[in-house]
């Protein structure tokens, strides 16, 4: 399935609090490219470290194919709170033509 690339966030990058090893972040919002679909699906995929550099030549508006799966973490908040986060992690964007 192919998907329109909607949003490109700016790259992050930090230091893991835990390890201490730095860390590249960048957030892609897709949709689905359905025919005849009145709300068709987006997802947020997260690319992270050296995956970031397969974003590098994306624009908003590009037909791209993608590999993600999702995993889903879980934490407390300061005050205690049991949470949990999903999060979809992209391991191949393709561009495509349209």
């Amino acid at each position: 399935m192919n998907y329109k690339v909607n949003k490109i966030m700016p790259v992050e990058s930090g230091v893991s609090q835990t390890t201490g090893n730095n860390w590249v972040s960048q957030t892609i919002v897709v949709e689905e490219n359905t025919p005849n679909v009145q709300y068709p699906n987006k997802y947020v995929l997260q690319l992270m470290n050296d995956k970031v550099n397969m974003a590098q030549t994306l624009r908003e508006g590009d037909m791209v194919e993608v590999g993600f799966y999702s995993t889903v973490r879980e934490f407390q908040t300061k005050a205690g709170k049991q949470m949990f986060a999903q999060e979809n992690r992209c391991w191949k964007i393709l561009k495509v033509e349209s």
